[in-house]
């Protein structure tokens, strides 16, 4: 099961530079100890894509090197070590490199085990754990873009109280370094909290002003949400056919909630 996620992490493999490399100089340095260099000679004996003419795949030769470099706290080899035992089929030593690995800062294992954890145990502290260390590390880069918006998971989690307790403070704090790198989930997030009164006191206009961020950015929850209100009078001025207009932008994107609305409430007759 660890091995799931060692198997996905391979697909954000790092990349190392080892073809524009002396090979004698490299194992020269390598020998005297300095880590960068044991990486590069570790890749090179281990990974046919390192692959430089003249010298023979090495496997065990090439984690001989990797684990010196891994050793003296090279997070890169310490990241590929349990990448290359994943392929290897030892998952149980690749998770104890990939946990290492994550314990140093690297964010495709801190990912990859917040991800097995979410998988196997989505209500545990190890999810919570792992998942507030990648935020706490990336600094202002969520992952939105890349399908992994840590700053919005987090915030579920403060808000269901999953894997921690319910922290109103917390969560939306969290939303809100996700808004600031423009993640329109974090917005929907935290427009939700504001709508609901969830942890933090009702403020339809500030629920508004989030979905409506959150909209204009193309998010088809967003844009249902501020159709919501625009049809109900809620934060802003009751319009039905500004409500109806982006209730159809969210139908035009699949939201199955849109669709509901859009037919329960004939929302077409307000365009026509």
């Amino acid at each position: 099961m660890k091995y799931l996620s060692i198997t996905l992490l391979l697909f954000i493999s790092l990349q190392a530079n080892c073809q524009d490399v002396d090979f004698k100089d490299l194992q020269k340095t390598a020998e005297k100890g300095d880590a960068v260099s044991q990486y590069k000679l570790g890749l090179i004996y281990f990974d046919s894509k390192f692959k430089i003419a003249g010298i023979q795949q090495d496997i065990k030769r090439g984690l001989e090197w990797l684990k010196k470099s891994g050793e003296q706290g090279n997070v890169k080899a310490i990241h590929k070590l349990g990448l290359y035992y994943g392929i290897m089929k030892n998952p149980g030593e690749g998770y104890l490199w990939i946990e290492k690995s994550a314990e140093l800062g690297n964010k495709v294992s801190l990912q990859g085990i917040y991800l097995y954890y979410e998988v196997t145990s989505p209500e545990s502290e190890d999810a919570f754990k792992w998942l507030k260390k990648h935020v706490e590390l990336s600094g202002c880069q969520c992952d939105a873009t890349l399908g992994f918006d840590a700053c919005y998971l987090l915030g579920r989690k403060y808000v269901k109280g999953s894997g921690t307790s319910k922290n109103g403070i917390a969560a939306k704090e969290t939303y809100q370094r996700g808004i600031d790198c423009d993640s329109s989930n974090c917005m929907v997030g935290l427009g939700f909290m504001y709508a609901n009164g969830t942890l933090i006191e009702r403020n339809f206009k500030l629920a508004f002003k989030m979905f409506k961020m959150g909209a204009e950015k193309g998010n088809s929850n967003a844009q249902f949400y501020v159709g919501f209100l625009y049809l109900g009078g809620n934060g802003v001025e009751k319009d039905e056919k500004i409500g109806a207009s982006w209730v159809k932008k969210a139908v035009d994107q699949g939201n199955e909630k849109a669709k509901e609305l859009w037919l329960k409430e004939n929302l077409q007759q307000y365009l026509d």
